[in-house]
């Protein structure tokens, strides 16, 4: 990626790349292949972010240099404005070679710092917040913000078809472009048989007993809780429904479970750093939220040959064909309990779709998408920096 001669050494400030992000989490879950693609290349990092928990201070065990920035999630914030003013500060004009950044508010002010500072921008879209289906206050929030600073913008990527075409045909950024997901290690994420036995026997699972999976924060957005309304309907004894994460609709979830007298078919496994283990124990992943960009931990599931059953929303649609899974409206409870029905009654349809999953994911590799982002900033990383 780098494009600089041996004779040609750029100083530190010339050869700097900048992240910035809303969250930390979002470095840590998505941006390290980067960074080292950044750093093995010959790029100095430098990250901007909120610290929200314990990723920024793995950013940092890892000796990656963050910043806290404290950015809020919610745009009309005076947090936000505080953490611009000290962003803007620490990004003086210095000849840095190009702002890679994240998420609506982190993408916004990178944005505009990029643009006082006379350096390129690159804004990797993970979701427009505006979609087909999405609230009107999303659309009145969100689309002026992206509308606007899109101007400022060198490369926008978009990193599912929907958003893409948004992107054409209502930004105006120098350049758009598609990337097959921000990437997942394939490598990582594969089923093993052996795992599948050790796993189910801790979680006391019999050979009749289908698991259900799902990974994401437990909030609204990630519509648990219609897995548990499916099963109410299934009355089935051999289904049980696996859950890591945490969030603010847990004492919700536990609720309903137990009103549906679920409560011995409803685990909660909390936030877990050993998911590439757990999906080889599992039969079934599902994943109804409402909103998605396009979902890593999907990603992941197919990766490791799981079935699935998702909600028809922008991101799954390019991750979910017939052929691997069956997608259902994300409030429709009886057509998630048809699919579930379906695919647990059969092993042999299980297997064929997770066979297929793990063949067709292999596109969605950081292997394969790394290549691509690399063609898509190429003309940046080439300039001189003035």
């Amino acid at each position: 990626m780098n494009v600089m001669g041996k004779n040609n050494r750029p100083s530190l400030s010339e050869n700097r790349i900048i992240i910035i992000c809303t969250t930390d989490s979002m470095i840590s879950s998505f941006l390290i292949p980067y960074i080292e693609k950044f750093t093995k290349d010959g790029y100095t990092v430098q990250c901007f972010c909120s610290r929200t928990g314990a990723s920024f201070d793995k950013l940092l065990q890892k000796n990656i240099d963050v910043n806290d920035v404290s950015f809020t999630r919610f745009p009309v914030s005076i947090s936000n404005l505080k953490g611009y003013r000290k962003l803007k500060k620490s990004i003086r004009k210095s000849g840095a070679k190009m702002i890679f950044c994240h998420e609506p508010v982190g993408g916004f002010m990178g944005r505009i710092v990029g643009h006082r500072r006379k350096i390129p921008v690159v804004y990797m879209v993970h979701g427009f917040h505006f979609y087909k289906g999405a609230p009107k206050i999303n659309w009145m929030l969100y689309y002026p913000i992206e509308r606007i600073s899109s101007y400022f913008t060198n490369v926008l990527i978009t990193i599912n078809h929907e958003d893409y075409d948004i992107a054409k045909r209502h930004m105006h950024a120098k350049k758009t472009e598609y990337l097959s997901g921000v990437g997942i290690d394939i490598r990582r994420f594969s089923f093993d048989s052996e795992l599948r036995v050790s796993i189910r026997r801790d979680f006391g699972l019999s050979d009749e007993d289908i698991a259900l999976f799902s990974v994401g924060e437990l909030n609204l957005n990630k519509n648990h809780v219609v897995i548990l309304e499916a099963m109410k309907m299934l009355q089935n004894n051999n289904l049980h429904y696996y859950v890591a994460g945490v969030g603010d609709q847990e004492k919700l979830l536990l609720s309903k479970a137990r009103e549906y007298g679920l409560e011995n078919n409803f685990h909660l496994l909390g936030y877990r750093t050993d998911c590439d283990s757990l999906y080889s124990a599992m039969d079934i992943f599902c994943f109804p939220s409402y909103r998605e960009g396009l979902s890593v931990a999907l990603m992941e599931a197919m990766s490791c040959g799981l079935p699935v059953i998702a909600s028809h929303i922008r991101g799954n649609v390019d991750l979910v064909d017939s052929e691997g899974g069956l997608l259902v409206d994300p409030c429709n409870a009886a057509g998630f309990a048809e699919a579930i029905d379906k695919l647990s009654k059969s092993e042999e349809y299980r297997l064929k779709l997770g066979n297929h999953n793990s063949e067709i994911i292999r596109d969605y590799s950081i292997k394969s998408v790394i290549p691509q982002f690399e063609n898509s900033v190429k003309d940046i990383l080439s300039q001189e920096v003035i």
